[in-house]
Order: C-alpha cells, then structure tokens, then sequence
C-alpha cells in the first residue's frame, strides 16, 4: 500500500525540484541586479553632488556681491588645484591603481567562491540524486518472500 503513494511523493518531488533549482537562480539573478542598481544610486547621489557643488561656486564667482566669499571660498580652492604638480598626480594615480587592483582582487575572489559554492551545491545535488537513486535501486529486488498479493506492490 505505502508503495504508489511512495510512486507519487517522488513524481511530485521530480516535478518540484527543477522549479525550486530556477527559483533559486532567479533570486541570486535578483540580487546581482539589486545590488548593482545600489551601486548606480549612490554614484547618481555623489555625481548630483559635485554638480551642486559647482553650481554654488559659479554662483559665487559671478555675484560681484559675493567678492569677500569668493575671495573666502572659492580662491583658496584654485589655489589648491593650481598647486597641482605631476609628482603629485603619479602619486595619486599610483594610489588610486593599487586600491582598485585591492577591490579588483576582492571582486574576483567573491566570484571564485560564488562558482566553489554552487560547484559544492551541484556535487551535492548530484550526491542526492545517486542516493535517490540507489534507494529505487534497492526496492526493486525486493523478494516478496513467495507470497501471493494482489499485485498493489507491482511497478
């Protein structure tokens, strides 16, 4: 008796495990996306920043009523930027290679250990499968012990 219904808990589990496997690809599809739109927005908020920044100093510079808050603010700045050597930029640059070579090497060690977890998540679904397997395998020799039934244990 506990033989067809075994039959149909695993015809549904073989119809449900392909949509559960697809179900999980879309979530973690789900999540790459989110968390690159996450990038985009803080960009968008910084970039939309500089931009607000510039529009305030060219307000400053063009007021003529503004001249002792240019000569505070704005001055000063060029200044800086006017002191700007080519030492100075090499440096910069040099900094700014080594940090994006750290974040480089970071990103590809995420994605080396996102392909090691789903090669572990695929040997054990191949696992799982050779053990639902065998477990089939091993009802099929059964012997009924030479008694006659009704024929419910039949395949």
């Amino acid at each position: 008796m506990g033989i067809p219904y075994s039959r149909q808990i695993n015809a549904a589990f073989e119809q449900v495990t392909p949509l559960v496997a697809a179900g999980f690809k879309v979530l973690r599809t789900t999540r790459d996306i989110s968390i690159l739109l996450a990038v985009i927005q803080v960009l968008t908020v910084i970039l939309l920043g500089f931009i607000l920044l510039a529009l305030l100093l060219l307000l400053y510079c063009v007021n003529p009523d503004l001249e002792e808050e240019r000569k505070a603010i704005v001055t000063p700045w060029l200044r800086y930027f006017a002191s700007i050597t080519l030492w100075s930029i090499f440096k910069t640059l040099f900094s700014m290679v080594f940090v994006m070579g750290l974040a480089a090497a970071a990103t590809w060690h995420f994605f080396l250990a996102k392909q090691w977890v789903e090669d572990v998540e695929y040997e054990g679904n191949v696992d799982a499968e050779k053990a639902l397997e065998d477990l089939d395998g091993d009802g099929e020799g059964v012997d009924n012990g030479g008694k006659k039934g009704k024929g419910k244990g039949k395949k």
